[in-house]
């Protein structure tokens, strides 16, 4: 709740006082950012910019074009397809710019 830089100067005034940081972070299902030409959001912005490919494809909320879901689907918002290199790569350069940035 706040922006960048406010969260930037927080974790800066706990390490002033010693005090670590830990992220939290779900990374099994994100909720999109637009809808497809269908009316379906699935199609996310910001730093992981995916469209449905990175969606799983047995999900029938969320009109995913990945492969099947290795657990349950949450319908609340679309489950990631972690199965595609792309996926994992695009996580692994967020979780490297996250720790470098704040």
């Amino acid at each position: 709740y706040g922006n960048i830089e406010e969260l930037k100067d927080v974790v800066k005034t706990f390490h002033k006082f010693g005090i670590k940081v830990l992220g939290d972070a779900v990374l099994n299902h994100r909720c999109a950012q637009h809808k497809n030409q269908n009316g379906i959001w699935n199609i996310f912005g910001g730093r992981l910019n995916w469209d449905d490919r990175a969606v799983v494809a047995d999900d029938p909320h969320f009109q995913g074009r990945g492969n099947k879901s290795s657990g349950d689907n949450f319908h609340a918002a679309p489950n990631i397809d972690h199965s595609q290199d792309f996926v994992r790569k695009d996580i692994k350069e967020w979780l490297c710019w996250l720790r470098d940035t704040f």
